[in-house]
């Protein structure tokens, strides 16, 4: 959660030395009294977590064991930790306007409109593992990655804007080992049972041996195009990559030899003989070994590739484009006898997950102002806020819409709003596996120090994102401004944490993918000193 800086010194200073039983409401109240509300504390209490570490500046409500949440079986516990073979961001994409009305337009040309609709998602939308709608359609084009329900989504939404009827489609597909591999990357077939188990994708029929290959089915989501008599069958989010093994010889590249680093590293350090902590590492030493690392990389690519991309040397892969022409009356790996469910209209919220706000009464434990709920899709690429008026009555936004309003709060004084995200596809019910059936579909969290005089983006993300979101945040951000927004009015100050945080959600999803690429060119080879699980790390 964002917040705007405000000259108010903020009660949240020194909540680190606190017990983490504390709520930041306590801690606030024992430093600041009169800053909050026994009725709000109650509620805190009512209401615990489901778990500790969602958040920022939690309020740490004891966690409680949900119901909804299954124990993970061993055997899926140990497949969900398989190694999988490269996989990162397809370096191929290209992103559309943030529009499905303009996409639509410029892809409907010579009536090849679904052909090229087809064309354009599956080779610039990448794939993104899960179970249910996450994104929604306009977010599946800002992001440039999605998985089977926001791809079909945006697909089918992009057919019915040029006026084609177009049916989303869920059913049983039936792979092969090699299919598995060529879509997702993983080793062997129990790599994508393991790929399945770790990350939602419900089985329906486990890896099966049929005397000369493996297959086995999956849940899945695919696009139906009805012209005529006919009725065409479009899968955009199955696709195929070409792979590029990243370097093994990175560290010849950078001069860089473990031993030689950790010496340097260590030169005039405390370390404990127990092997809990170290303190006083040689920072000089390590930036000026970072240094000599990052010039021999230059200059081994001024030598060796002037032209080259981060793939030629973390590895990486690309989406191979399909071939159009395809009418397809069948889907050619669809599970024999399968019995889809066919969706003429959206996909029912039974598949998207909900985020819920509520703001408690000051006064009245157990009291709400107002609790609004909302689905992903209909979040996504959008800027949802909490702002306090000139009479501290907090209202909230979406995208500039009021949506719920709460009663005034008394001057100087800090709250906090209860959070709740539920995955209604994660239900035991769409898992056919017994082994799958253990998903946590319900998280719930305080989010503490909202101070009534000052303004919040409550920013979520649900995926990887691109840098789309952040460029239309930007472009609104530009036109509220022109508008003649104030520069502390919702409609400015709104869009220039939206801003923020969608660099912020966008950045982090590149740089895991980076680091993800790093560890695998070597494991073991960057490796260095870390405390034991539960230890301190001090460097005073």
């Amino acid at each position: 959660m964002t917040n705007k800086p405000n000259d108010q010194a903020s009660p949240d200073a020194d909540l680190t030395e606190q017990p983490l039983q504390s709520s930041a409401l306590q801690i606030v109240a024992a430093k600041f009294p009169g800053t909050t509300s026994a009725a709000v504390e109650k509620t805190i209490l009512d209401n615990p977590a489901t778990q500790k570490g969602l958040g920022f500046d939690l309020d740490g409500a004891k966690p409680v064991t949900d119901p909804r949440m299954r124990p993970m079986p061993t055997s899926v516990a140990s497949a969900a930790q398989s190694p999988l073979s490269v996989q990162s961001f397809a370096s191929n994409t290209v992103q559309g306007p943030v529009s499905i009305v303009e996409l639509s337009r410029a892809l409907n040309v010579d009536g090849n409109g679904p052909q090229l609709m087809y064309e354009w998602v599956a080779n610039n939308v990448d794939w993104e593992p899960g179970w249910g709608v996450q994104k929604g359609m306009v977010a599946t084009i800002s992001d440039g990655c999605a998985n089977q329900f926001d791809q079909s989504l945006l697909l089918a939404n992009l057919l019915r804007q040029a006026g084609f009827v177009a049916n989303i489609v869920m059913g049983t597909i039936r792979l092969t080992e090699a299919q598995y591999q060529a879509w997702w990357g993983v080793n062997d077939i129990f790599g994508a049972q393991s790929y399945c188990g770790n990350l939602f994708i419900p089985i329906v029929t486990p890896p099966t041996w049929t005397g000369t290959n493996w297959y086995m089915d999956i849940r899945h989501v695919w696009v139906t195009w009805v012209s005529g008599g006919n009725t065409y069958h479009f899968d955009p989010s199955l696709k195929t990559y070409t792979r590029t093994a990243g370097r093994t010889d990175i560290a010849t590249i950078l001069g860089y030899t473990p031993a030689t680093f950790m010496t340097n590293a260590q030169s005039g350090a405390t370390i404990d003989a127990g092997g809990d902590y170290v303190q006083n590492m040689n920072r000089t030493n390590i930036s000026n070994d970072l240094k000599t690392f990052s010039g021999n990389l230059a200059t081994w690519l001024k030598n060796n590739k002037p032209d080259g991309q981060i793939e030629d040397l973390l590895g990486g892969q690309s989406i191979v484009p399909v071939t159009i022409p395809l009418l397809q009356t069948t889907l050619p790996y669809e599970q024999p006898g399968d019995v889809p469910t066919v969706w003429t209209g959206d996909v029912p919220a039974s598949f998207k997950p909900t985020l819920q706000i509520q703001f408690p009464n000051w006064t009245t434990p157990g009291v709400w102002d107002f609790t609004y709920v909302t689905t992903s899709d209909l979040l996504a690429a959008k800027r949802l806020t909490l702002f306090f008026d000139a009479s501290r009555v907090p209202k909230l936004y979406l995208d500039g819409t009021l949506v719920a309003t709460g009663l005034a709060q008394p001057l100087g004084t800090y709250t906090s709003i209860y959070i709740t995200v539920t995955h209604p596809a994660y239900a035991a019910a769409n898992y056919p596996q017994t082994s799958q059936q253990w998903y946590q579909t319900n998280f719930q969290w305080w989010q503490g120090n909202i101070n009534a005089n000052t303004g919040y983006l409550i920013g979520n993300s649900w995926g990887n994102l691109g840098r789309g979101q952040m460029d239309l945040h930007a472009d609104k951000l530009a036109a509220n401004i022109a508008a003649g927004g104030a520069a502390t009015s919702e409609p400015v100050l709104g869009e220039k944490l939206a801003v923020t945080w969608s660099r912020w959600a966008g950045q982090n999803s590149r740089v895991t993918d980076l680091g993800t690429g790093i560890a695998k060119l070597s494991p073991g080879a960057m490796g260095a000193w870390k405390p034991k699980p539960g230890k301190p790390f001090k460097n005073e």
